[in-house]
């Protein structure tokens, strides 16, 4: 009979033990299908598979209507992981009690730019010579076509709604080609837009006069209340990654180990700025 009280006993200690080691490693990563590839639940699905078999811990997925909504309930300490958009991390990285761990690599570089383009024929050859000028930009929400220029330009001292105004246009393709028919005196897109939209000859139509800083690919964030052990496996699990197939559905070549210092190329306190210019539907 003693013996019977100490297997059950033994049994239920066993019990309590697992439970508390699964609680100890199930982790939950908010998506915001809008700022990463993560677009559908089947890549979220397989990104997740890998990484909990990697790291043997339980990944509960969330997903979100918007950044905002994500970075509310990180802050909230309601998820403990995410891959977030360069901007928003930038912007609200002070508001964030989160480490980064990793980024990607696309095209053999961890960054983007965007590019100011004018049309070969303007007398326009710098930042300082777009001020009055009529300026094509993609959309409000666009990193390369908007956000990030806005900064360059504010940090070379013009400022947005005084020096010029914005026209948006919709598309990289819509800017370029505008600004190849003279209808802006200048634009912003992609720093590689060029060769994508446009054919040799078109293309020396166009001078590019000045690019945003290198911004830096959107990070992976985790909180910094998972423990320090766990946040290195997952680190890991992510550069190691060298699924031909997953990586071809995340759209990157490879993911490289990071930390915050990539991502102060901007002071936060000039991000007001964006804030005071919406798109006009």
């Amino acid at each position: 009979m003693k013996a019977l009280f100490y297997c059950v006993l033994l049994t239920v200690l066993n019990l309590l033990f697992i439970n508390t080691l699964s609680a100890q490693t199930r982790i939950s990563m908010g998506i915001s299908p809008y700022t990463t590839p993560l677009t559908s639940n089947t890549k979220q699905d397989k990104f997740i598979r890998y990484i909990e078999e990697k790291t043997d811990t339980s990944i509960t997925p969330v997903v979100f209507k918007n950044d905002e909504e994500l970075l509310q309930y990180f802050r909230q300490g309601k998820i403990d992981f995410a891959w977030l958009g360069t901007f928003q991390y930038m912007k609200y990285k002070t508001e964030l009690y989160s480490y980064v761990i990793a980024r990607p690599i696309r095209q053999n570089r961890d960054y983007y730019r965007g590019a100011f383009i004018t049309h070969s024929s303007n007398e326009i050859s710098g930042f300082n010579d777009l001020r009055s000028k009529s300026i094509a930009f993609v959309s409000h929400t666009s990193q390369a076509g908007y956000i990030f220029p806005v900064l360059s330009l504010y940090t070379s001292g013009l400022t947005l709604g005084k020096d010029y105004y914005p026209e948006f246009l919709r598309g990289h393709d819509n800017v370029i080609y505008a600004v190849q028919q003279k209808r802006y005196d200048a634009g912003v897109v992609f720093d590689s837009a060029l060769e994508v939209y446009l054919n040799d000859t078109q293309r020396s139509q166009i001078k590019i006069i000045g690019y945003t800083r290198d911004i830096p690919f959107e990070p992976f964030i985790i909180s910094k209340r998972i423990d320090k052990e766990l946040v290195e496996t997952i680190r890991n699990a992510i550069i190691e990654c060298n699924s031909p197939v997953l990586l071809k559905d995340l759209k990157v070549d490879r993911f490289v180990a990071d930390t915050d210092s990539a991502y102060r190329i901007y002071n936060p306190s000039s991000f007001k700025i964006i804030d005071e210019v919406k798109e006009t539907p």
